[in-house]
């Protein structure tokens, strides 16, 4: 019992002195300075990045341009699934053998 007691708090010391060594590295590191100032967006480029989206948008105006962009993104495959759902037009692609 004595020497499991003696176990854990060696670990314990060795634990507690890598830390105070590893905080005692990470205050001597300096922080890297910037080199010059930083370069300032262009407003052509915010408004580039943000697309659709405006400043001061509803949540529903946002979700509105969401759920539009995803339809936009499927209207190819739900034109071939239309296509497809006509039971002659699934026939022959099924008999040239072509997989859904």
């Amino acid at each position: 019992m004595r020497m499991t007691r003696l176990g854990f708090a060696v670990v314990a010391i060795l634990l507690a002195g890598a830390s105070q060594g590893s905080v005692q590295a990470a205050a001597k590191a300096k922080p890297a300075k910037a080199a010059g100032k930083v370069p300032l967006a262009s407003a052509d480029e915010i408004n580039k990045l943000k697309g659709d989206f405006k400043w001061g948008m509803s949540v529903d105006e946002v979700s509105a341009k969401v759920v539009e962009h995803i339809e936009a993104g499927y209207a190819d495959r739900l034109q071939k699934a239309a296509i497809l759902r006509r039971p002659s037009t699934f026939r022959a692609t099924v008999a040239r053998g072509h997989r859904l």
